[in-house]
């Protein structure tokens, strides 16, 4: 196929992340400017088409003028209804997306001060009235532009090409879309703009965004097959749920007044309770165990985050509370703060818990998750890499005048972290990994209400509550 046969034939656009319309208080010309029949430029090989859009807003209202004139005036086809008809009904069903309404139509004023604006018909005593929802197509908020321009556009671009239109079904093409989420309200992005998508399930849509809630929002139209999510710039495939930090999604949800109770129910299907720990090595580690100890049912039903160190799991803490009146409402599921051994952070505020690891006493490692790893199993680490471990002789000093002896100290070494991890996730065995059967144990309880209370080591069984 050739590139004039895809022209001809594909709606080919591309929507940049710097596309704008003026807002209707400052957007006076556009406001006074009156709608115009389009006049394309009818040479032979040349393709009177905009690929990248914008602001396009003028331009699909100079075609709704078009599409309403042919409407009104053409022949019906062969089934009963002409090609203006058919554009005129992808139009309303585009409108009644974005606003939610029934009935909703488009009109437009007389020829001296040509405006399209948008209504609503009711039926009174056998006849339909018309409300007026919008009296300026350059009075819509920014999102609703967004959208409208978008979804207009594709109808327009197609229209454009040598191929009959027989509804938005039927239209095929490429949309490239850079932040598609841009301007668009959390309801917008939910719900509104994944039905918007299915209506036109012959185009290929490629797009990126940094809102977990478009992500959630195609998960919940099209399923788990119906669309792939992948992070840039690795290409790797993620769900949903891992496409959203808790840093930017998290703290909007919680500083957002207007939330609606759609979007609270929507987070609330949609994810799961979300465990931050104190770094990647971490993640690994409780990856591996659950592989070793038949728990990763239990990893299916949590999200596993590196919180990026103690300090910032103490951050999230105090976000949440500094807004702990709002926390029931727009948290529903369990937030779990999981410390590492050497810190004593034990406390619960509605559903958000800081928790820490369970600690080996007697142990030459007394810090980090590394603890729960017998001294034998650290050994053969040390072994294969010295470099692993620093280790800090058996020594004595004397203070205030009396002599004491320091016990031999372990230290994982800072640059060594990471290949400890790997080496030990590689080579460790059932064995190796059984004490960390007391951070499921301890996830568990939390996760199920259980009323017992977890083990403060790993060797001690959860006691009643």
């Amino acid at each position: 196929m050739s590139i004039t046969d895809i022209f001809n034939s594909n709606c080919i656009l591309y929507f940049p992340p710097n596309r704008f319309e003026e807002p209707a208080w400052l957007n006076e010309r556009n406001l006074r400017a009156k709608a115009e029949f389009r006049k394309p430029m009818n040479i032979e090989g040349y393709a009177d088409r905009k690929i990248i859009n914008y602001s396009s807003l003028s331009d699909n209202q100079n075609w709704m003028l078009n599409v309403f004139y042919d409407h009104s005036y053409e022949p019906p086809g062969i089934e009963g209804i002409g090609t203006g008809a058919r554009l005129s009904i992808a139009i309303s069903n585009i409108l009644k997306q974005i606003f939610q309404r029934d009935n909703l139509g488009v009109n437009t004023t007389n020829r001296h001060d040509r405006k399209i604006l948008f209504v609503q018909g009711h039926k009174v005593d056998g006849g339909i009235v018309k409300e007026l929802i919008v009296p300026n197509i350059f009075q819509l908020s920014t999102g609703e532009t967004s959208l409208l321009n978008l979804f207009l556009s594709i109808l327009r671009d197609f229209d454009a090409t040598r191929t009959p239109f027989e509804g938005a079904s039927a239209v095929r093409g490429i949309v490239v879309v850079d932040e598609i989420d841009l301007h668009l309200h959390a309801i917008h992005q939910y719900e509104i703009l994944p039905k918007l998508v299915e209506m036109f399930p012959g185009v290929q849509f490629i797009v990126t965004t940094h809102s977990p809630l478009s992500a959630l929002g195609m998960q919940r139209t099209f399923g788990e097959d119906g669309f792939a999510l992948y992070r840039l710039p690795q290409g790797q495939q993620i769900s949903p749920e891992e496409f959203s930090e808790f840093g930017s999604a998290y703290q909007s949800f919680m500083e957002t007044k207007t939330f609606s109770d759609d979007m609270r129910q929507a987070v609330q299907d949609a994810q799961k309770p979300i465990v931050f720990v104190e770094g990647t090595t971490d993640v690994k580690y409780l990856e591996k165990a659950a592989e070793l100890l038949n728990k990763t049912e239990l990893l299916k039903d949590i999200q596993i985050r590196n919180g990026g160190g103690f300090g910032n799991l103490d951050n999230i803490w105090r976000k949440f509370d500094s807004k702990l009146a709002e926390l029931a409402e727009i948290i529903p599921q369990k937030i779990i703060l999981l410390y590492d051994c050497d810190r004593r952070n034990d406390a619960s505020r509605g559903n958000v818990f800081k928790r820490n690891i369970p600690k080996q006493e007697n142990h030459p490692l007394q810090t980090g998750i590394e603890n729960l790893f017998e001294e034998a199993t650290l050994k053969r680490a040390i072994e294969f890499n010295p470099t692993f471990i620093d280790v800090t002789k058996e020594h004595t000093k004397t203070e205030r005048g009396q002599e004491i002896t320091i016990p031999e100290k372990w230290t994982v070494n800072v640059n060594e972290k990471n290949h400890l991890c790997d080496w030990l996730c590689e080579n460790g065995t059932v064995e190796d990994f059984e004490h960390f059967r007391c951070i499921f144990n301890l996830l568990e309880i939390l996760i199920n209400d259980e009323d017992v209370i977890a083990p403060t080591s790993p060797g001690q069984p959860p006691q009643a509550g």
